[in-house]
């Protein structure tokens, strides 16, 4: 009996997983149905699984084994091989309903579409299933390319879709990882008959190892960028307006995904400003203007990926080594370029005040003066190493050219900086190192710092950014430089105050200020793991408690708020809700 349906499974290393989907797939309802599996080179036991489900269903089975080449290659072989009329394609670590392809074949030969899409089922890790791929578009309706494109939001998986074999097979899948990321946008540019299907038959199952999972990758990092590419140079010409505009909304929500590369897909769509802001699509939709007015600016500009530290005086600790490590596997991206400076790079006696500072043993402003020094020279970040990384914070170096934080009301923090290369703030830095220097070798940066930002810039803390819905930061140097709130640079962005300070500044915040205390309680928790995980202290005891006494007394807040917000829910003043916000948060520490 002739196939009506194709169904193509890439395989690669999927012992674990693939007897659920192959008997997903040989219990499907269509009879008219035939599997192709290309074993990609495995050296597990997925080929000795295969061969026994070809021989026991010989007519609807087929094997066939290449070197290991990627999925790309493997899934334009399958099709070269497909006797069916129309192609489905499956990945082996997922599975599919029993009428999957019998309902996507019916539909589709109704409709006599070139494409089914149809919802499908996203299985988290801890086996929680939640539907995907809801688009506004009517059943028993046909829809084009373009209309897909417009409307998916990014979604270019192949896996939830049936094609027309005579539509797709002039197109061949590039040798890259998230392949069908470019094929997609490519076949769609070619505008087929597309309907639609209001029910999820896929079960698309996030694994380890697996390409998304794989967000730290800079293999997978890299050829997402090339999808992207690849899709935009060879879609058909007189539909690349919509292309564009889907593949702009994509870069956005892989920076989301893989925060620790976002700086890179900013780069990528600002590449793509001119023609990104020319396509109707784009002059439609004000969200996605307002979501990439930043990079779409001919002067837009990131911080680099150097990040400057340094060891002046002293070789550099066993915790202070962790804390690097911590810079390497959370703060920073894999793609940045770690250096240390130290009397082996940077000539001290180069800088007459500088060497004063140094013989007076201030290496911590000397350490802080080359790194200003390199900042201004070729961009980058400064960092301490008594700063532990928590979250990722590449995405923040796309969104101003100089980055700094409160560390108290009257105080910056110095344990982190940025910015852009040749930027006033740090010529005013180092300018301001030498000239307080040659009064004081023992001046502090955080003094030179205060001198800079607050008194010559004119800079004002403003308590309001602590609790702003929106924005978490004050502005200077022409607003091209972000001074951000404690709490949102130590919470929201993965820099933490200096753990070794905390016991420290709980003390202080004790005897009267609320303001470092709250924003103290949000990394506490951390600072507990640190302190057990690195035998600092075995009396934890303690400062559990008062986590526990403290979460208490927030979450009393917490519902003393939302009393006041029922109690205001016609109440339209976001300013007097802010106030009102700020005050009950604080009222009773």
């Amino acid at each position: 009996m002739a196939a009506k349906v194709s169904v193509i499974v890439p395989v690669f290393n999927s012992e674990k997983y693939l007897e659920r989907c192959v008997e997903s797939l040989v219990g499907q309802t269509l009879d008219e149905i035939e599997f192709i599996f290309v074993n990609d080179g495995s050296t597990d036991g997925s080929l000795e699984i295969l061969n026994q489900y070809a021989e026991k269903y010989p007519e609807k089975v087929k094997v066939f084994t290449q070197e290991n080449s990627g999925q790309g290659v493997a899934r334009n072989f399958g099709i070269k091989q497909a006797q069916g009329e129309y192609i489905g394609f499956v990945d082996s670590d997922d599975y599919v309903e029993p009428g999957a392809f019998d309902r996507m074949y019916k539909v589709i030969t109704k409709l006599q579409c070139d494409v089914a899409v149809a919802q499908y089922f996203k299985v988290s890790k801890q086996g929680k299933e939640t539907i995907h791929s809801r688009l506004p578009f009517m059943v028993d309706t046909v829809y084009s390319g373009v209309d897909y494109l417009e409307e998916c939001g990014g979604m270019f998986a192949i896996w939830n879709k049936l094609y027309k074999k005579e539509f797709i097979e002039k197109f061949s899948f590039p040798s890259i990882w998230f392949e069908d990321v470019a094929w997609t946008g490519i076949v769609m540019s070619h505008n087929p008959k597309v309907c639609y299907i209001d029910k999820p038959f896929y079960h698309y199952v996030r694994n380890e190892g697996s390409t998304v999972s794989s967000v730290r990758n800079v293999k997978t990092f890299e050829d997402s960028l090339q999808a992207t590419k690849i899709a935009l140079e060879n879609c058909l010409e007189e539909n690349k307006d919509i292309v564009v505009y889907a593949y702009a909304r994509l870069l956005l929500f892989q920076a989301k995904k893989r925060p620790m590369y976002a700086t890179e897909y900013y780069k990528l769509l600002h590449e793509m400003r001119e023609q990104l802001t020319a396509s109707a699509y784009y002059q439609e939709d004000v969200l996605l203007q307002k979501q990439t007015q930043l990079y779409v600016k001919e002067d837009w500009e990131c911080i680099p990926y150097f990040v400057y530290y340094d060891n002046f005086g002293k070789e550099a600790s066993d915790k202070e080594m962790k804390n690097k490590a911590s810079w390497e596997t959370l703060l920073f991206s894999p793609c940045a370029e770690l250096i240390c400076l130290n009397e082996d790079n940077c000539d001290v006696e180069q800088f007459p005040a500088i060497k004063q500072a140094y013989d007076a043993g201030n290496f911590q402003l000397t350490g802080h003066y080359f790194k200003c020094q390199a900042i201004l020279k070729q961009g980058g970040c400064g960092v301490s190493k008594d700063l532990i990384g928590m979250k990722n914070m590449t995405p923040l170096l796309a969104k101003s050219r100089g980055i700094f934080s409160f560390l108290t009301p009257g105080k910056l923090n110095s344990h982190f900086y940025a910015a852009t290369a040749k930027h006033p703030v740090m010529e005013d830095l180092v300018n301001g190192i030498e000239k307080a220097v040659a009064a004081n070798p023992l001046v502090t940066f955080e003094e030179i710092l205060v001198k800079c930002l607050f008194e010559e810039q004119n800079m004002v803390y403003n308590e309001e950014i602590e609790t702003d819905f929106k924005h978490r930061y004050t502005s200077c140097y022409e607003n091209t430089v972000k001074v951000y709130a404690t709490s949102a640079f130590s919470f929201a962005y993965g820099i933490a105050p200096t753990f070794s300070r905390v016991e420290e500044e709980l003390s202080f915040a004790e005897n009267g200020d609320a303001f470092f205390y709250e924003t103290l309680q949000d990394v506490i928790p951390a600072y507990v793991d640190y302190k057990v995980e690195t035998e600092v202290s075995t009396n934890t005891k303690p400062l559990i408690l008062e986590i526990k006494t403290l979460k208490k007394q927030r979450q009393d807040l917490k519902l003393e708020l939302k009393k006041e917000r029922k109690r205001l829910k016609n109440f339209n003043d976001l300013s007097m809700l802010k106030k009102i916000y700020h005050i009950i948060k604080y009222k009773t520490i």
